[in-house]
């Protein structure tokens, strides 16, 4: 399993850790399984019945490590693990090797943060990186809020199991049987939401004052010709931009479409090749494409996020940023 590691920035401004896990994490593991099980009737079992020892959950994080067809990452906060997903081949049989299968277990305190949707993400990008067909999971009937996170992502109900749990108290529980294909182009759309919007301003402390003080944005970091906000899990850039004051046509702000790093050369080459008008070449940290609508206004694609660049900022040591650490 290769090593990731990658952190995002939480609705709070919490930072979250995504990385596979290390030697060390057994104790921490085993709570997180522990707590999750007491929280939910919607996993495989009843409370209390986790009960790997030290030795053994020290076997699995090694077996993970070792294993290529297999995907195994934490979620941390603040040092804690409040989180884990799995994806890996249902089967080593040839004719399997098209299938994944997947799981995710995230503890309570942090439901409705969209962790549960960043493990997707990388569970998605994980069996595209290995050319899979097609990922598959199954979750209980009655567990709406999971049902509607999976068919964000395309995810389509394949199936029922009948009395798939039975619980301690007698009751059965139903599963749904859920796919995403994977292997056709047109089985869904390589733009999956905003990545970030950029407003080029006059003035950057007035509009601190306006997007901070007055609409409640969260202030992230800034320098001397722009900043960085967040509006709930949004990444919002200010840019000051003289250009503004005499043509705001000429000046640089646009809307930048999220999109998949493993689709970002293909949907670029397909606007190139539609005769798709570029209207500046990248100078940012990361892979962009800036391109025009047919009525000139201005989009970009780009698959980095708000903490890459905050990391490239650190590790660069960018003159004049400042992180805000409030």
């Amino acid at each position: 399993m290769k090593k990731f590691k990658k952190d995002y920035i939480l609705k709070d401004a919490e930072i979250l850790t995504i990385r596979t896990p290390e030697l060390g994490d057994e104790q921490d593991l085993i709570d997180q399984m522990k707590l999750v099980d007491s929280e939910t009737r919607f996993l495989a079992r009843e409370e209390g019945e986790f009960g790997f020892t030290l030795e053994q959950e020290r076997d699995f994080i090694k077996n993970c490590l070792e294993d290529e067809n297999r995907l195994f990452l934490l979620a941390e906060v603040k040092g804690r693990i409040i989180g884990n997903c799995s994806v890996g081949l249902i089967s080593n049989n040839k004719r399997y090797l098209h299938r994944a299968t997947m799981g995710i277990a995230v503890c309570k305190e942090y439901w409705n943060k969209s962790i549960g949707g960043k493990l997707m993400q990388e569970c998605i990008n994980w069996c595209k990186e290995k050319g899979l067909e097609q990922l598959e999971l199954e979750v209980v009937t009655q567990n709406i809020r999971a049902i509607s996170m999976y068919k964000r992502f395309g995810f389509k109900i394949q199936g029922i199991k009948k009395h798939a749990l039975k619980y301690g108290d007698g009751t059965y529980a139903d599963e749904f049987h859920m796919i995403l294909f994977l292997e056709n182009d047109q089985e869904h759309s390589m733009i999956n939401g905003v990545n970030h919007i950029t407003f080029a301003v006059s003035d950057l402390e007035k509009s601190l004052e306006f997007y901070v003080d007055l609409l409640g944005l969260t202030l992230v970091g800034k320098w001397n010709h722009g900043a960085y906000l967040l509006a709930g899990n949004q990444w919002i850039a200010l840019n000051v931009d003289g250009s503004i004051i005499e043509e705001s046509k000429s000046d640089y702000s646009h809307v930048a479409f999220n999109i998949l790093s493993t689709d970002f050369y293909k949907m670029k080459d397909k606007l190139e090749n539609a005769g798709i008008k570029e209207f500046k070449l990248n100078s940012s940290e990361g892979e962009s494409f800036y391109f025009l609508d047919p009525d000139g206004h201005k989009l970009e694609l780009h698959y980095n996020n708000l903490e890459d660049r905050l990391k490239w900022a650190r590790e660069n040591n960018w003159s004049s940023f400042e992180f805000n650490e409030g």
